[in-house]
């Protein structure tokens, strides 16, 4: 024992115990960029929905309660995803499968917004 690393060795640092190896935020990989754009995409096309719903839509009741409806739950989905990216980027290894499930889950309203003004305005030219 020499007192100082706790192991009796000949050079300098044998025996000394290694810090954990940094892993700088490039080595996270593309999920959380993707996390980010897809989260900023959504927030947008909710804002510009918003701004621009189909023509007829305050004839309907139901369908512009839905529309709406769809349209905050997917401007939120994209203010999440945004969120989600940064603790991902921290630690990718853990939250990559649940990250990918979300990403797929935040699609959901997305159909409904496109199926609502398609009803109201059927000659949108899908």
């Amino acid at each position: 024992m020499d007192g100082i690393g706790g192991l009796d060795g000949g050079g300098a640092n044998e025996g000394a115990l290694e810090a954990p190896a940094f892993r700088p935020a490039a080595a996270a990989g593309r999920l959380p960029k993707m996390l980010a754009f897809q989260g900023a995409t959504m927030a947008s096309l909710a804002i510009s929905t918003l701004m621009n719903p189909p023509k007829n839509l305050s004839g309907y009741q139901l369908l512009s309660t839905a529309y709406y409806l769809a349209d905050f739950v997917l401007f939120l989905f994209g203010v999440g995803l945004i969120v989600l990216s940064v603790p991902v980027a921290r630690n990718p290894d853990n939250r990559a499968m649940i990250t990918k499930a979300l990403m797929w889950g935040t699609l959901a309203p997305l159909p409904l917004l496109l199926a609502v003004g398609a009803l109201v305005n059927p000659n949108m030219g899908f």
